[in-house]
């Protein structure tokens, strides 16, 4: 059988596809220390992190990259019961597992009263944002789907939140990772092939990852008090014993603390440019430059914007950044240096006439088409004169004026008509003379 190129070309990108969406997950335990994988890996946005601290086996956190994008993320942390290197796919066993006998963490073990608890893992550390949410997005998964759910054996992770509660009163260990739209944790029992099953993926005969289930992606998100600072704490272990591992994967740059507005450029005149510290963790926005003189202009819904501002003063602009389903309001004042230079109306000048020209104080040069450097010039030809100035604060100011001689056409045409036909014609060039020329 022939095949046509097109049709070759057609079908070694189909396989490079499949090869593509079916790769499995690697998992790198030693290139990121835990520090590096917060602040280089997780973390996005104007946020202030400290007092990273990881709690648990080294072999349970690493980096994680690759797999099936339709359904995972491309990159981020891992953090498991077991050897994070166990969530490698293709999914070929029931039960895989890794016993670290690591122990317990009280929080954890509030959350499942009563139940033994083990093989802890818990990264946690202080942050202060710099808007009034936080989020980011993670996957839970384990080796105990489906079989043990609603058997007893249901390993637990929680991401709990301290700090300032904007409501009043503080967040004491508050869990964070719920369903969404309602206040149920995520756990096995509460998002499996049963109930919530929106959120649940089956993962048999899985290529990427190894776990024989998982939730879709979530997020995680809280109102918090810019400025103020918080601390979280991200936590897994084994409930009632160290077989099945679990994991639970935090999507890179995911964890957004607020952003900030970087701009260049305030002269008057010209573009200011705008630039969001982290575009890439905004879904949109919308910008008020506080310019109504400028109409239309005065918003945008770019992430990085230009505006011309209408006039050299001072504005408050205005940004509400969405990102998850999270409206983040930013504030940022802004001078709009320079001056407005006017040179007046276009001007006649008589015969013989002379009138000074002036720019205005406050510059640092001045550059006028004529040639002169001076504030001001004076001027009796006709002519389009326009001027240059250029301030201290490196913002330049323009402005152009045309000089022209007096127009006295009418006054010799009614001459002519004077000395031809009538006294009156005379009358009225004396009169006309007498108003534009001789003023």
């Amino acid at each position: 059988m022939k095949i046509g190129i097109n049709n070759f070309l057609l079908l070694i990108g189909l396989l490079c596809f499949n090869l593509v969406v079916s790769a499995q997950i690697s998992v790198d335990k030693t290139t990121y220390s835990v520090e590096k994988l917060i602040k280089e890996v997780l973390i996005t946005g104007t946020i202030e992190i400290s007092n990273i601290k990881f709690t648990g086996s080294a072999e349970a956190v690493g980096y994680f990259s690759g797999g099936d994008v339709s359904n995972f993320f491309l990159s981020g942390i891992v953090l498991a019961t077991g050897d994070v290197e166990n969530a490698i796919g293709p999914n070929s066993s029931g039960a895989l597992h890794t016993a670290f006998g690591s122990g317990s963490d009280a929080d954890l073990s509030k959350l499942v009263a009563g139940r033994y608890t083990t093989d802890a893992a818990v990264l946690e550390f202080d942050f202060v944002p710099q808007a009034d949410s936080i989020q980011f997005y993670y996957i839970f998964g384990s080796e105990e789907y489906p079989e043990y759910v609603d058997a007893g054996y249901n390993d637990v992770f929680a991401f709990f939140l301290s700090g300032k509660n904007p409501a009043g009163g503080e967040y004491e260990n508050m869990n964070i990772a719920l369903i969404p739209e309602t206040s149920i944790v995520v756990s096995i029992d509460n998002i499996n092939h049963l109930r919530n099953t929106l959120f649940y993926q089956d993962n048999e005969n899985g290529k990427s990852i190894e776990y024989d289930g998982f939730t879709k992606p979530l997020i995680a998100q809280a109102k918090v008090v810019k400025g103020q600072k918080y601390h979280i704490k991200i936590a897994i272990c084994d409930v009632g014993d160290e077989r099945y591992d679990s994991g639970v994967f935090l999507k890179a740059t995911s964890f957004y603390g607020g952003s900030s507005l970087e701009y260049e450029n305030t002269c008057y005149g010209a573009e200011t440019n705008f630039t969001l510290s982290n575009p890439e963790s905004i879904d949109s926005c919308k910008w008020d430059f506080d310019d109504k003189d400028s109409g239309d202009k005065n918003y945008s819904n770019l992430l990085n914007p230009t505006h011309i501002f209408s006039a050299p003063d001072t504005y408050e602009i205005t940004i509400i950044t969405y990102s998850g389903g999270i409206a983040d309001t930013i504030n940022q004042t802004i001078t709009i240096e320079g001056k407005i230079i006017n040179l007046g109306d276009d001007i006649s000048l008589s015969e013989g006439q002379t009138i000074e020209l002036d720019a205005g104080e406050g510059g640092s040069d001045y550059l006028w088409s004529s040639g002169e450097t001076t504030q001001k010039i004076t001027v009796n030809k006709d002519g389009k004169y326009a001027v240059k100035v250029t301030y201290p604060d490196g913002c330049i100011g323009e402005d152009e004026i045309i000089v022209q001689s007096k127009q006295c056409d009418c006054c010799l045409l009614a001459l002519i008509f004077g000395i031809l036909m009538t006294l009156t014609s005379l009358i009225l060039f004396l009169i006309c003379k007498k108003k534009y020329c001789d003023e």
